[in-house]
């Protein structure tokens, strides 16, 4: 290299911490590791004073980030390592989770699919630590919208979810294979549905908080006919 090179290797203190490394027309540029005053770190690429192409970041918290920066910021590909326990690899923007990527969380959950601002949002898959298994779309962090969720009873709801919660139109097929198809609230049957017993039986009516409440068409299968009737906190009360 030249004497009349710009670029230079060594140390400076700044009021925020000391810098190792490389610089151009002194400014930092190249590789270089910052040592914060906070007890963190960074190691890799510089470009025009600030953070950017592909390093490593400890925090004093003891989470890590190792992956692409610009400007500065979190953003491209990347891994970052909780201090928890969890990890999360996809892709970075702005230094929040954004677009695609997977989650691994310390209790055995497993989070892939997309994500906007920091959240879960758009199309994924929830593994559960349980066995059980959610496919389909988020809003915010929360199952909103259509989706199947598969318990690890051998249950499976297929229908519409908002804030986490079954709300709306869905079917539940029973690992004992009942069935109920129709509507929810909070997460419980609500509205109008059509329950299917194992011994055949058929109730179609009206629901409330999880329960048979008011009028319904009942099919009984040990008479072969369909009887109108009103129902009571799960219970037939009395022909209509």
């Amino acid at each position: 290299m030249s004497s009349g090179s710009k670029y230079s290797e060594g140390v400076r203190q700044y009021d925020n911490g000391k810098y190792v490394g490389e610089f151009y027309d002194g400014i930092r540029e190249g590789k270089g590791i910052f040592y914060y005053n906070n007890g963190e770190k960074y190691d890799g690429d510089w470009k025009n004073g600030k953070i950017e192409g592909k390093g490593s970041y400890t925090y004093k918290s003891g989470s890590k980030y190792d992956g692409e920066w610009k400007n500065g910021n979190m953003e491209g590909n990347g891994i970052f390592y909780y201090q928890n326990g969890d990890k999360y690899v996809g892709h970075f923007e702005k230094d929040l989770k954004n677009g695609k990527g997977i989650m691994y969380y310390d209790g055995g959950d497993k989070y892939d699919g997309d994500w906007k601002k920091g959240l879960m949002d758009g199309k994924g898959i929830f593994y559960y630590a349980s066995k059980s298994k959610y496919e389909g779309y988020y809003k915010e962090g929360k199952k909103n919208g259509k989706g199947i969720l598969y318990y690890n009873d051998g249950d499976i709801y297929n229908g519409n979810w908002k804030n986490d919660k079954r709300d709306g139109k869905g079917v539940l097929e029973f690992h004992n294979n009942e069935k109920y198809d129709g509507e929810w609230k909070d997460d419980v049957m609500n509205g109008k549905g059509v329950y299917n017993f194992d011994n055949g039986d058929i109730y179609d009516g009206e629901w409330k908080k999880g329960k048979a409440e008011g009028k319904c068409r009942f099919y009984h299968a040990s008479q072969g006919k369909w009887v109108n009737e009103i129902w009571k906190d799960n219970q037939f009360w009395k022909e209509a």
